[in-house]
């Protein structure tokens, strides 16, 4: 049996999900709770925690990194006044209701009371400010929109981290030099983890990295184990228990086989009475 680390890059992580979901659940809203089982699917496709299976690997722990969202004193003013507001100075942004810094600190709050779970936060740059969204620069540069049809909802606030990257690496070094486990899984797209996964491979952990469908640097690829990964669409539907269909399925060409498949290995009410 191997043990095995799991290091989730939480930014990543994040933006991995909601990048699928503004392709295949656009009308969804999701909830800490939601995340929380999509975190936990991520972990047991690299290891069997909740399995009796001696032969499997074993979770030694998750090790979940990020930053908390700013603090709700820290008010930003919008880039624009609010439309047909009559005001000419912009409103100012609240953090404190702002649904996806509501949804982090819930996440946080439910990551810091899981089992088996090391929550790593870093601290917020000072410098911040509004950047436009990708998808409205896209939209932008194929013409889809024009510069006047730019509201507030099309910019983000760019927030500098710091910190993360580092407990990252000493996570890692740490995990390799004390023997701790046999195997670390790095759940990220960047690069600038190269050094320590060379690191901890000259000490004898093999290293598998999962990009969450992301397409990874050659660099990265170089210097670990293998690249295991998984189908977002189907990891986001199973977490949401198979209550939300995914958009566009149609576009999707092995939907109909999955959910057969799906329908197959699911025992029915009346087999279970029948035990």
């Amino acid at each position: 049996m191997k043990k095995v680390a799991v290091l989730i890059d939480g930014g990543f992580f994040i933006n991995r999900i909601f990048f699928t979901a503004r392709k295949y659940y656009k009308t969804h809203t999701f909830t800490s709770d939601e995340i929380i089982k999509i975190y936990w699917n991520v972990v047991n496709f690299h290891c069997t925690y909740k399995s009796r299976d001696e032969a499997e690997d074993a979770l030694y722990r998750v090790y979940f990194y990020d930053c908390p969202p700013l603090a709700p004193t820290d008010q930003k003013k919008y880039p624009f006044p609010e439309a047909g507001s009559g005001h000419t100075t912009p409103k100012n942004f609240n953090p404190k209701t702002h649904a996806p810094y509501v949804l982090r600190r819930e996440l946080h709050t439910a990551l810091a009371q899981t089992r088996k779970t090391a929550l790593r936060l870093g601290k917020l740059g000072k410098e911040t400010e509004w950047q436009l969204k990708s998808e409205t620069l896209k939209s932008l540069i194929k013409r889809e929109i024009t510069w006047d049809q730019i509201t507030n909802d099309d910019f983000f606030l760019n927030v500098n981290q710091k910190g993360v990257d580092t407990k990252i690496g000493l996570d890692i070094s740490t995990l390799a030099y004390e023997k701790l486990v046999d195997k670390i899984v790095l759940v990220t797209g960047d690069s600038d983890f190269v050094p320590a996964a060379k690191l901890a491979r000259m000490k004898g952990i093999e290293v598998v990295l999962d990009t969450l469908g992301f397409s990874v640097s050659e660099d990265l690829a170089l210097h670990v184990d293998g690249s295991h990964t998984f189908n977002m669409v189907k990891m986001i539907y199973k977490a949401l228990d198979s209550r939300v269909t995914p958009d566009n399925v149609d576009k999707l060409s092995w939907w109909n086989e999955y959910i057969a498949k799906q329908s197959v290995s699911r025992p029915s009410k009346g087999r279970r009475n029948r035990r």
